[in-house]
């Protein structure tokens, strides 16, 4: 099994935490790492009671292949020396002078990349994991991180369209005795864009189903049969904002009333129309217009009916 399987990377100038924390691991699982530090006994004491050296060479030679062979170039002079071109453990030495004079320039690097970390509102998993990361790589350099503090970076680097999240966070903060850290901060705000995402839906506005009687070929009939939300305008809509029924519930009463009154009147017109030969055409204009030509057309109709031409109702003249 060798180091590639593990994908270490190649040790440079700025990966010295994140490779120092692969590399332990590989020798460990190797059974190389007591060896390269130096705490593994050169001498062991036989079954016979007698004390021996144990020949380390080959597992020596196998520790500085696995290291050496993750080194990149540019840094690898300045780990080799004093011997560490062939000895392990004066190589791990080496590697450890080099990761402490960059300790300092690592931790500003480290929090400068944290607390210019952005916040998006299309990416807020990807925040989270690269956050975590972050603190990860200030606890290797043995920094002391204030979650709490940490906690009220993350709120202010929420952006306007999650400030519903921010404002819910705080909130909860005020109520409980829940301290705001990063960790509490960055599930709440995880649990909340999950349960956002989830309630979205969208939705288009559902068509009324509007009575055959209240169908006219008008534009008042249009506003009904294509009706916007309560109480807004649908800049789609066939009709202006003026003439909206959403916007001015009092025209659609208006509308309706008038609607119901210009029925009833067609209706008591149709009781004047003869079911005989001698029908009553009334033309449909002003009410003073209607009532005129009516009476005209009455003027008409003769004096007296035969008794062939009756079909057994009376003429609705006769009824007024």
């Amino acid at each position: 099994m060798n180091s590639e399987k593990y994908h270490v990377p190649e040790l440079t100038a700025d990966n010295f935490v994140d490779w120092l924390i692969k590399m332990k691991s590989i020798l460990k699982a190797k059974e190389l790492y007591q060896l390269v530090i130096g705490k593994e006994p050169s001498k062991v004491r036989g079954d016979d009671g007698k004390i021996f050296d144990v020949d380390q060479s080959l597992r020596l030679d196998k520790a500085h292949a696995l290291i050496i062979t993750r080194v990149h170039s540019s840094i690898s002079g300045r780990v080799r020396k004093n011997g560490g071109d062939e000895c392990p453990k004066k190589l791990w030495a080496n590697i450890l002078e080099f990761g402490s004079s960059k300790k300092q320039s690592n931790v500003f690097k480290a929090w400068y990349r944290l607390l210019h970390l952005p916040l998006r509102s299309n990416d807020v998993p990807g925040f989270i994991s690269k956050f975590w990361d972050g603190v990860a790589v200030l606890q290797s350099l043995d920094v002391k991180v204030d979650e709490q503090v940490l906690g009220h970076i993350v709120l202010m680097k929420v952006p306007f369209e999650l400030s519903h999240v921010r404002n819910a966070i705080i909130a909860s903060g005020t109520t409980t005795e829940t301290k705001v850290t990063f960790e509490y901060v960055l599930e709440m705000l995880d649990s909340q864009v999950k349960a956002n995402t989830s309630a979205i839906s969208i939705t288009t506005p559902s068509k009324q189903p509007v009575a055959s009687s209240d169908i006219e070929n008008d534009s008042a009939s249009a506003l009904l049969t294509q009706k916007c939300p309560q109480g807004r305008h649908l800049p789609s809509a066939s009709h202006n904002a003026e003439n909206c029924f959403s916007l001015h519930p009092e025209k659609l009463s208006e509308y309706r009333r008038i609607l119901k009154s210009k029925q009833e009147a067609e209706a008591n017109l149709a009781m004047f129309e003869s079911p005989t030969t001698y029908n009553v055409e009334a033309v449909q204009s002003s009410s003073a217009t209607t009532i005129n030509e009516l009476v005209a057309s009455f003027d008409k109709l003769p004096a007296h009916f035969s008794a062939s031409v009756s079909d057994g109702h009376e003429s609705e003249v006769s009824m007024l």
